[in-house]
């Protein structure tokens, strides 16, 4: 990322993108996946959080199936993360699982972040980490669809529709670029 690149994207919150998914029970999930998004192109891939199941690292217990639930665990999970009892929660850790870099240009976003997965696919086997990018357009200062997914481990590009809303938050977690 150059560092005098304006980003048209409000950046005092997390990203969101709804989905829905069946469950263990056959009941359709609903849910988000997250992005954190930061001025010096840090960004943070978060994973998915479920309005009717546990959450890793957050403190809303209920378990109502709706987008605005998994939002609310979603965001006592960020206004957890500076307690010193939670810096094992991902985002604190030096682990890089999920973290990367996002760049603009015009009104194009490339976020490229890395995994972490079994180095053998086909037997139980130490992680590693692999690096996927995401593509997409930004619609305006508050959302942005993403539209290919490239998983450089496989090489493999898919095409995805993944609609990014704003949720403003201030308890966004500091974190330190180990990119730059």
């Amino acid at each position: 990322m150059v560092a005098s690149q304006v980003i048209p994207l409000k950046l005092n919150g997390f990203y969101y993108c709804e989905l829905s998914r069946p469950n263990n029970e056959n009941v359709n999930s609903k849910g988000i996946m997250t992005l954190l998004l930061y001025k010096d192109g840090y960004i943070i891939n978060d994973g998915m959080y479920f309005g009717n199941s546990a959450n890793y690292c957050t403190s809303v217990n209920n378990n109502e199936n709706s987008f605005l639930n998994s939002i609310s665990k979603y965001k006592s999970r960020l206004k957890l993360l500076d307690d010193v009892k939670f810096s094992s929660c991902k985002i604190k850790n030096g682990d890089i699982d999920g973290k990367g870099l996002f760049t603009i240009k015009n009104d194009t976003i490339v976020v490229q972040y890395f995994k972490a997965e079994m180095k053998n696919e086909q037997k139980d086997s130490f992680n590693d980490y692999f690096l996927y990018e995401l593509r997409g357009v930004i619609i305006n200062n508050e959302s942005f669809r993403l539209t290919k997914l490239k998983d450089y481990r496989r090489n493999k590009e898919e095409q995805i529709d993944q609609l990014y809303k704003f949720e403003s938050d201030e308890n966004l977690p500091n974190r330190e670029n180990r990119f730059l």
